[in-house]
């Protein structure tokens, strides 16, 4: 069990402490209120550059291997983590390096020119990575004039672009005590944590605190209302993202939409793992789950599949998600996704690597600490058969429908939305 104990100091960093005895590392995730929210045109993808640059630093790595630890960098659409996992005994020593590394950005044009070539390459493979880019694809279509309608790579045009003194500009405004969240878990004393609060309380702010958001940095204008993308190959294999436009991470509708992923394809039991993969055998692969941005959100069903599959599986979750709309769903259903809400949230937060990259991260996010897991498993049991009715209705309309299809699938475009509609 971890206790949870959260400071905020003079500086403006928070701190939060997930103290465990029973530990003998300890981790700490560091999360930038800075992401692809942040970016302008002209320095698109500078978020996940900055994070390579710090994360690829000779400097660092060097002392850090020495502890037997490593950075491991996270890039964003609205926070950049970095993650460091290390003995207690090496502990203090790593974490002042670690966080001087973070807070004071040393590079030289040769490593900007050298971690260039590296990221076009990552980018190229992202563009001929056809699942990779299904997201993506989605959120554009789902959030055109928004940054949760960008990848995090930015083109090869705007990376190329970026310059050393881009990189330090941007670090000195984002790059400060007032916008970053560390959280720590393990076994952490009294003096491990006076340690810790010193080191990070030395920094001083470069700039105040700046806006939370770039405005007007739209991928594509507003007007389009393409709903479904079909991108062809040779592949028998069809790979299927289905999307519903939901909630923002504010919005306490999200709960009711996590459960109505749940009743409609989590586990054994579910609505179309039982139809599509138990009774007819269509897929091998077959999945759900839900995405919350700051300014929006969606529900995601995926599948894999052969192409003479698709028509029938998508008839099946159209039939389904029909039959909700018409009928509800029965209390059974509804109890057995609270219990797979509760069972899988209660096993990650036990993983201190999971848990100190969600208390960061949703700190950093929401600005205060996440609701204890007690009260925020009460507010799931609170949730009935008619709030999830009411979500749906409000969620799995036409309107918010989006889809992506990737294989060698046929042509005639129109219907595939039909089957679902």
């Amino acid at each position: 069990m971890f206790s949870i104990k959260y400071k905020k100091l003079r500086n403006g960093a928070k701190i939060i402490l997930a103290r465990n005895k029973s530990l003998q590392s300890i981790v700490v995730s560091a999360s930038f209120n800075v992401g692809i929210k942040n970016e302008s045109n002209k320095i698109y993808g500078i978020s996940h550059f900055t994070e390579h640059l710090i994360c690829q630093n000779k400097t660092l790595n060097q002392k850090l291997d020495i502890f037997g630890a490593l950075v491991i960098g996270s890039t964003y659409k609205e926070t950049t983590n970095y993650l460091l996992q290390i003995p207690k005994s090496n502990f203090e020593d790593a974490f002042d390096v670690f966080i001087n590394s973070l807070l004071n950005l040393n590079i030289k044009d040769s490593d900007v020119k050298k971690e260039k070539k590296i990221i076009l390459e990552e980018i190229n493979i992202y563009q001929n990575d056809d699942i990779a880019v299904a997201e993506d694809v989605l959120e554009k279509l789902m959030f055109p004039s928004s940054y949760m309608g960008r990848n995090l790579f930015g083109t090869v045009y705007s990376v190329k672009k970026l310059t050393k003194k881009d990189i330090e500009v941007y670090h000195q405004k984002y790059y400060n005590p007032n916008n970053l969240v560390v959280c720590l878990s393990g076994d952490i004393d009294l003096e491990t944590e006076n340690k810790i609060i010193k080191v990070v309380q030395e920094w001083q702010n470069k700039t105040e605190l700046l806006e939370k958001f770039i405005k007007n940095i739209g991928t594509c204008p507003d007007k389009q209302k393409k709903h479904l993308v079909v991108k062809k190959n040779k592949s028998k294999q069809i790979e299927t993202v289905i999307c519903y436009k939901g909630f923002d991470v504010f919005n306490k509708k999200k709960y009711a939409l996590m459960l109505l992923s749940a009743i409609l394809c989590r586990g054994y039991n579910s609505r179309l793992f039982k139809k599509i993969s138990e009774e007819k055998g269509l897929a091998y692969y077959l999945n759900s789950f839900c995405v919350e941005y700051l300014k929006g959100g969606y529900l995601e069903i995926r599948f894999t599949a052969q192409k003479d599959n698709l028509r029938e599986i998508l008839e099946i979750i159209g039939n389904e998600i029909k039959n909700i709309l018409v009928s509800g769903i029965n209390k059974k259903e509804l109890v057995r996704a609270k219990t797979i809400f509760i069972h899988e949230t209660s096993l990650n937060l036990e993983d201190p690597v999971i848990l100190s990259e969600y208390l960061a991260g949703e700190t950093c996010l929401i600005g205060k600490i996440p609701d204890k897991k007690e009260k925020l498993f009460s507010n799931i049991k609170k949730i009935t058969t008619k709030d999830i009715l009411e979500t749906a209705s409000q969620v799995l309309s036409k309107e918010n429908l989006y889809l992506f299809i990737i294989g060698d699938a046929p042509t005639k475009k129109g219907l595939y939305l039909k089957y679902l509609l």
